[in-house]
């Protein structure tokens, strides 16, 4: 996809200066992009439009940040999409870990896996963790 065109660099400059209809276009050319690209590094088809929708608003909002001799705007976007959706595959990694520490704990504690807590296993867990007393300084 050939995006770095002039018509283009002049899009860039119009969103640059806050042009909202100017950013619709540069998504219409990038949004194909992005998806691809998170896509393949989250490996899974539900959420590269979430991601994508947060890296656009990322964009939107340092834009003033963007240094066109450095990268082309594709370049740029595509850098923060991909970070994106490794950050998201990170997050999505820990969770597991988490909840799978928590679970061993309980099965440590004498607790039959069917005697988890309905929470434990969506995601509620936090709040058992952050009402756990934990050690000063151990949760850096």
């Amino acid at each position: 996809m050939k995006t770095q065109t002039s018509g283009f660099a002049t899009l860039v400059e119009r969103v640059g200066d806050g042009d909202k209809e100017g950013f619709s276009a540069v998504y219409d050319q990038l949004a194909p992009v992005f998806i691809g690209t998170v896509t393949r590094v989250l490996r899974d088809h539900a959420t590269p439009e979430e991601v994508a929708q947060e890296v656009f608003v990322q964009m939107w909002s340092s834009f003033h940040k963007f240094e066109p001799d450095r990268a082309s705007v594709t370049s740029w976007a595509v850098t923060i999409a991909r970070r994106r959706a490794v950050d998201r595959v990170r997050c999505k990694q820990s969770q597991r870990t988490r909840t799978e520490a928590l679970s061993q704990q309980r099965q440590d504690n004498g607790a039959a896996p069917s005697d988890e807590h309905p929470l434990a296993t969506s995601g509620g867990y936090i709040r058992e963790i952050c009402l756990t007393p934990h050690p000063p300084g151990s949760l850096r």
